[in-house]
């Protein structure tokens, strides 16, 4: 298939409309199972009514990027391999969203074995981009330097997973806040891929990153405060698994520092927190991750979600102000084989 701007746009459409035509009945079935979010005692005290509301209502975002690469590409290996990894994630985060709804509290998954699973999955992609001959160098940002891996690739994409996972799994802790944030990642980052060369995989990435954003825009609908459901691990983790193996797709992997600005900081206001209080016994925030310490500091929750939108925008514009300044891909590593048929009109 020929990936023009307007069939991306179309598939987003397409997304999102079935989201919304069947987003209901998503929230009211898990209302029915009692598959409610158990709120953490030490949160903030705001959130207390949000206890009983609806999770895993990710799964109304992963489906059409589980289903929609495999169909419209005939089913090709890279499709049916973006599928699985995706695939992968969600159990992982439906397990997790499983055990906090059948034991009532917020433990779910052991933080051990939940990262085990993660750094598993990122180094079984790594393992299918060798396997694939879809080993791209990492590409370094705003400069035309690139760093080829080899096998190093593994342990690179282990890594590169599960921080991503985990830092979109962070910031989701406000209605709106993962998934309207994941929308504004996840734009610049299409525009960064279809840069460069396109392969069979990269293709597949960019379907499935149309798809996302589709599901984005129809759970967001239902996520907005105050939110009649929630993404929940699954989604949260999913989501994670969407936006990273798109920049993996073309040795992107450091972009998402830049891209994914907001996910780095949330992260980083977790890893500051617990440093400081355990070497020092003070906190550096009033609680993390940050979008609790804005609201600690008496700013509405809508207020914090649109802020962080903002920053969330800034990040896009200088991403796609590196994209300008001329990134190249320059293959050193292993075959890219050309899907001409695929590559963008509009470079």
């Amino acid at each position: 298939m020929i990936l023009h701007p307007s069939t991306l746009a179309a598939i987003a459409l397409a997304a999102a409309i079935g989201g919304l035509l069947t987003g209901r009945a998503v929230v009211d079935v898990l209302r029915r199972l009692k598959a409610g979010q158990a709120i953490r005692d030490e949160g903030p005290q705001s959130h207390k009514a949000k206890g009983g509301t609806p999770t895993m209502g990710g799964i109304i975002l992963i489906t059409p990027a589980l289903v929609l690469p495999p169909l419209l590409t005939g089913g090709t290996p890279a499709a049916w391999l973006f599928s699985a990894i995706l695939l992968g994630f969600a159990l992982v985060g439906g397990l997790d969203d499983w055990l906090i709804i059948k034991y009532r509290n917020n433990k779910g998954l052991p933080g051990r074995l939940k990262l085990l699973a993660q750094l598993l999955l990122g180094a079984a992609w790594g393992y299918a981009l060798i396997a694939m001959g879809e080993n791209h160098p990492l590409l370094v940002p705003y400069t035309e330097l690139t760093i080829p891996l080899g096998l190093w690739r593994i342990p690179v994409c282990a890594f590169v997973f599960a921080s991503a996972t985990n830092a979109v799994n962070l910031t989701d802790g406000l209605d709106g806040l993962a998934s309207g944030t994941g929308i504004i990642c996840l734009l610049p980052l299409m525009m960064l891929v279809a840069s460069l060369p396109m392969t069979a995989l990269s293709t597949a990435a960019m379907i499935a990153a149309a798809s996302v954003i589709g599901g984005l825009i129809a759970f967001l609908w239902f996520n907005w405060h105050p939110a009649q459901v929630f993404m929940g691990d699954l989604g949260s983790l999913a989501l994670g698994a969407a936006i990273t193996p798109l920049a993996s797709s073309a040795g992107a992997e450091l972009w998402l520092v830049i891209v994914g600005g907001v996910f780095v900081v949330e992260t980083l206001s977790v890893i500051s927190q617990v440093i400081s209080f355990q070497t020092t016994g003070k906190r550096i925030w009033r609680m993390s991750p940050l979008h609790h310490h804005f609201e600690l500091g008496g700013w509405p929750e809508t207020k914090v979600v649109g802020r962080f939108y903002l920053a969330a925008c800034l990040c896009a514009l200088v991403t796609v102000l590196g994209i300008k300044s001329g990134v190249r891909y320059q293959p050193t590593e292993g075959p890219r084989p050309a899907v001409t048929e695929s590559r963008p009109t509009t470079r």
